[in-house]
């Protein structure tokens, strides 16, 4: 399905078989013996130190059962058919930190949480957001649940709603999703989420309970592995993704013995560190890299995929940020990725900035663009007849018909400048710091809610009240 090969199929199919390898010499650190038994029930086998050693049979089900195309749809009928083979994108989410419009550096809250859907909304070349922030001042126990119930609220566009490691949330995720349901398994849902297993093979009660809900709900979700290069995986590249490939297989498998039917994403992480200091450097070329590979990894298997790449270690919208997002962005999307991840992020995503969601919204635009197939059976394309009216009859390409046609498939920044020196002068020479801040300030102010329907907000209501009663103990 991509269109750069960073390594040839068949050095795909043997890094494959090594995951598969990996799988068998090491298993799984299963620590929830109810999931130790159905392994074990389904044809997996206990090897050194009670570790589960996954079946062949299962994973190649697994992978049989994958779904090419998934289906969302808002409360408000915002539309999006995700399908392997084309290009999409959401943002990053999770950080603990703002740089707002007015350019302080301060903890997130949750009306930065709420404004950043609303951002989102119009940015035309995002297609879903993630939650953005994890807001500072809400009560932790009830975050993770709250990142994924008001996107939902007051999103007119599908989310990809918080990452899940309390089952206690995932519980009220699940029956948040029934309720907007209403029990219909074929009906698309508004939102995905991801449940993440621990570096290296190991699975924990919270993520394996986590996944009994999600799963059986139906709820589309990312089978997330993100180890850290050098720390919880292998230094080398071929290493690392190989690790992490045989990590979401394995995680695939529990997904797929909860609900077989259940929508699967192919999520890999690959995480480089500066080696000095131990901290994350995504910034780095080893990231684009991987995440390329690990792209042409999960397209051999048929997954959705779902893949960071808008990251970077700059902690400004700055000459560095520019090459290390696009660098991180358009490898894995020309690689097959489906989705990539990483709008808004910036400090190694840590911190969320509005400005460099607006600059992101036309990055992940210019790789769209470059994504765009090219149709060299359209005669129309060639532009034979504008040639010739040009060369035999004096005509000029600007006044030809041809040119309006396709005047419309050029790219439109919609921040970024693109005028001569003198404008630039002349216009005070305008930053795109400055023009994103200013964008962003005018769509929020132009911004109009939407209303949800009140009996759906009831319900709604009364299940935050419950998951209160539970959680907040």
């Amino acid at each position: 399905m991509g269109v750069l090969k960073l390594i040839s199929d068949e050095q795909v199919r043997q890094i494959h078989l090594k995951a598969i390898d990996m799988l068998d010499r090491y298993g799984i650190d299963v620590m929830d013996e109810d999931c130790k038994k159905t392994l074990l029930e389904h044809g997996c086998k206990l090897i050194h130190n009670g570790r589960v050693q996954i079946a062949h049979e299962l994973i190649d089900d697994m992978i049989r059962t994958n779904k090419s195309t998934i289906k969302f749809e808002s409360l408000f009928g915002g539309k999006l058919k995700v399908e392997r083979g084309k290009f999409y994108s959401h943002t990053f989410g999770g950080a603990a930190f703002v740089l707002d419009l007015d350019g302080n550096f301060r903890n997130s809250t949750g009306d930065d949480l709420l404004d950043s859907y609303k951002l989102n909304d119009s940015l035309k070349n995002m297609d879903m957001a993630c939650a953005l922030v994890y807001p500072t001042d809400w009560d932790n126990r009830m975050c993770q649940y709250l990142e994924c119930l008001l996107p939902v609220m007051t999103s007119r566009k599908p989310v990809c709603g918080a990452a899940l490691s309390h089952p206690g949330p995932a519980k009220y995720v699940a029956k948040m999703s029934e309720i907007i349901t209403g029990g219909d398994k074929e009906k698309p849902r508004p939102l995905m989420t991801h449940v993440s297993p621990q570096s290296p093979f190991i699975w924990t009660a919270e993520d394996i309970d986590c996944v009994r809900y999600i799963s059986a709900a139906g709820i589309p979700c990312t089978l997330l592995a993100a180890p850290m290069a050098g720390l919880t995986s292998p230094l080398s590249i071929i290493g690392h993704v190989t690790q992490v490939h045989a990590e979401i297989l394995a995680w695939g498998v529990w997904f797929y013995l909860v609900n077989p039917d259940s929508p699967r994403m192919y999520a890999p992480r690959c995480f480089y560190p500066n080696m000095r200091t131990c901290q994350l450097s995504i910034g780095l070329p080893e990231s684009a890299i991987a995440s390329a590979i690990a792209s042409q990894l999960g397209d051999y298997c048929g997954f959705v995929s779902d893949v960071n790449g808008g990251y970077t270690t700059s902690c400004a919208s700055d000459v560095q940020i520019g090459y290390e997002k696009m660098q991180n962005i358009a490898l894995p999307a020309m690689a097959g990725a489906t989705i990539v991840t990483g709008a808004g992020a910036i400090a190694g995503g840590t911190v969320y900035s509005p400005v460099q969601h607006v600059i992101d919204d036309e990055i992940f635009g210019r790789v769209k663009r470059i994504m765009t197939p090219h149709d060299t059976d359209d005669e129309e394309a060639y532009g034979i007849e504008a040639i010739d009216e040009v060369i035999f009859n004096g005509s000029t390409f600007v006044q030809e018909p041809h040119t309006i046609d396709y005047l419309s498939e050029l790219f439109r920044p919609t921040v970024a400048f693109q005028d001569t020196w003198r404008v630039w002068e002349t216009t005070g020479m305008p930053d795109i710091r400055e023009v994103a801040a200013q964008r962003a300030r005018e769509i929020m102010a132009n911004y109009e809610p939407v209303e949800l329907d009140p009996a759906l907000k009831k319900e709604l209501d009364d299940l935050t009240k419950a998951a209160e009663k539970e959680l907040l103990v």
